[in-house]
């Protein structure tokens, strides 16, 4: 007799040069749900930077929110690598 092993969704963060996505997928890979929200720098003394609380806030609501209506079972972030900080800074904060 087979067993049928049943995962929780995945959500995925995507922090992408221009566009942070929060995406819902199946176990098997297929979106459920998907959110996005521009990535937008600002100038922070003489180089631009990323709102990294703003989109932390973001990320955080968003969470909350698909996770209503889904058991999320994991969180993987894939990061551009000027987004490499940020995903320190929810990896720290979803402990």
């Amino acid at each position: 007799m087979m067993h049928s092993i049943v995962s929780n969704p995945i959500a995925v963060l995507d922090i992408g040069k221009t566009n942070l996505k929060l995406v819902v997928a199946s176990d098997d890979g297929w979106p459920l749900e998907t959110h996005g929200l521009p990535n937008v720098p600002m100038a922070q003394g003489s180089y631009l930077a990323y709102d990294l609380a703003g989109l932390e806030e973001w990320f955080l609501d968003t969470l909350a929110d698909v996770s209503q209506r889904h058991a999320i079972g994991a969180v993987i972030v894939a990061a551009h690598g000027c987004g490499a900080v940020l995903s320190t800074v929810i990896r720290q904060c979803c402990r």
